[in-house]
C-alpha cells in the first residue's frame, strides 16, 4: 500500500499522477491510496477542487484535475468533511508539503519522483516491514 498526500493544483503532484498510474500497472499487488490535501495558501482553488473530487469519487475527474482541466464545483458542503479530515490528519502527522508519499512500511519516501525511483523505494520498503 502506498499513501500519497496530493494537491490537485500542485505542479509536482500533477507530474507525479501519471507516474503513479504507470506504477500500478507494473505493480499489480500495489494499492495506491490518494489523500487529497490542498495546500490552500499556495493553491487557493485546490480546496474546492478537492471537495468536488471527494464528493464524486470518480477516477476520470481525478485524472481531469491533474491534467489541469476544470472539474465541476462542489455543491453545498459536498466533500468538505472528508477534505477537512485529511487536512487535519496530515497536519497532525507533520505533513506540510505535496506530494508526500508514505511507503508500504510507513516510511516517508524522499527519493526521486520517477517510476524507477518509486519502484526501488517500494522494493526497499517491502524488505523492511515493521
Amino acid at each position: 500500500r502506498l499513501a500519497v498526500f496530493t494537491d490537485p493544483d500542485c505542479p509536482h503532484c500533477r507530474s507525479l499522477h501519471p507516474i503513479l498510474k504507470e506504477l500500478t500497472k507494473k505493480q499489480k499487488d500495489l494499492k495506491v491510496e490518494i489523500y487529497l490535501y490542498p495546500l490552500v495558501s499556495l493553491h487557493p482553488k485546490a480546496y474546492d477542487t478537492a471537495r468536488s473530487l471527494m464528493a464524486s469519487r470518480q477516477l476520470r475527474q481525478l485524472d481531469d484535475a491533474f491534467a489541469g482541466r476544470v472539474v465541476p464545483s462542489p455543491r453545498g458542503n459536498a466533500g468538505k468533511v472528508s477534505v477537512d479530515a485529511i487536512m487535519a490528519f496530515a497536519e497532525q502527522q507533520g505533513i506540510y508539503s505535496t506530494p508526500t508519499i508514505l511507503l508500504p512500511n510507513g516510511a516517508l519516501y524522499r527519493g526521486p519522483r520517477s517510476l524507477e525511483g518509486l519502484l526501488e523505494g517500494i522494493g526497499q520498503a517491502k524488505g523492511k516491514q515493521p
